[in-house]
């Protein structure tokens, strides 16, 4: 121990062993805090896309239900809103709007919207990204892809705006275009085989 060896050290050069030893536990003390931080920051970023990942195939087993195929343009429309409060949700951003019809104002588009207050439970719990890795990221204030069917002709498109913590990725974008194209198919058999 640090004691027994400070009792066999000369009274002259017990403060020079006593620095010595200060130093190498605050090193060894700062590494383990490097250590520590960046596990912490793992863990964080894993719980987030373990989230992502489960959300995403909750939105692709109710967008595969055969029985969305028969529902009215009213059971559309609520679908619609649970895509724009998922997208909203794993993009991280503060509002989302999913948009179907060919044209604006067309009497059967459906627009639905969601919005957060900026105090999503989620983000509390795990934390933005931190500032520095947000503001470093190249990315985009919103994100609009568009609903595309089987043979390209555009359906809608879904958007998402202002991401909480920073700008959007490329991550985010392609998160996107795979719920967008999920939507694409779910309302295109709705279009296909609902009553009109």
């Amino acid at each position: 121990s640090l004691s027994a060896l400070l009792a066999q050290v000369p009274a002259d050069e017990t403060r020079a062993v006593a620095t010595v030893a200060s130093d190498f536990l605050t090193e060894s003390l700062a590494a383990f805090e490097m250590i520590q931080r960046g596990s912490s920051e793992a863990w964080r970023a894993v719980l987030t896309e373990r989230r992502r990942a489960r959300m995403l195939r909750q939105l692709s087993a109710l967008l595969a239900d055969e029985s969305l195929a028969s529902k009215d343009r009213d059971s559309l429309g609520e679908i619609l809103q649970v895509v724009a409060e998922q997208a909203r949700e794993i993009a991280g951003a503060r509002c989302a709007s999913v948009y179907v019809g060919q044209e604006t104002g067309s009497r059967d588009a459906i627009r639905t919207h969601s919005e957060s207050n900026g105090t999503d439970d989620w983000l509390d719990i795990t934390g933005a990204q931190t500032a520095a890795s947000s503001l470093s990221a190249a990315g985009k204030d919103a994100i609009c892809v568009p609903l595309l069917s089987l043979n390209g002709s555009a359906l809608g498109c879904i958007r998402v705006e202002d991401k909480l913590g920073g700008n959007f990725s490329s991550a985010d974008e392609a998160v996107l275009t795979h719920i967008a194209q999920m939507t694409a198919a779910a309302v295109e058999r709705a279009q296909i085989y609902s009553p009109r």
